[in-house]
């Protein structure tokens, strides 16, 4: 497991805050299950990386990715990524929340039930105490 950086525009981070949002696909994998990102001082987690075409991407996932259709998907990705085809492959990112937010403790930024991912240089918590 390790912390990575994944960017949201406002409009996706606002879904993803809202539990609108629970996949994102990219061009490239950012990413493997297990591993964490932050999106507004929150912790999620991705569950499941797979490549898939995104034509199918579109038709399967749309809802997961935060839109009402399968348009409205496809436009949001030609935005992001001029010149994508139905048949260029994605790599689609599914993820969740993971119960902590930050401030809940003084020593780490994750609960003393769950092994804390961050060494003591990428650690985002507040007051993160040497080890």
């Amino acid at each position: 497991m390790k912390l990575i950086q994944l960017k949201f525009s406002d409009r996706m981070t606002d879904l993803i805050t809202f539990g609108k949002k629970s996949a994102t696909c990219r061009r490239e994998q950012k990413g493997n299950a297990g591993d964490i990102f932050l999106v507004e001082n929150r912790v999620y987690r991705i569950t499941q990386v797979n490549q898939i075409f995104c034509a199918d991407a579109c038709d399967l996932f749309y809802e997961a990715e935060g839109f009402t259709e399968p348009e409205e998907m496809i436009t949001a990705l030609k935005e992001f990524y001029p010149g994508i085809t139905s048949s260029d492959l994605l790599y689609i990112h599914h993820f969740a929340f993971w119960e902590y937010t930050f401030g809940d403790c003084d020593f780490c930024p994750l609960d003393e039930l769950y092994p804390c991912p961050f060494d003591d240089s990428s650690c985002p918590g507040i007051d993160h105490p040497v080890r």
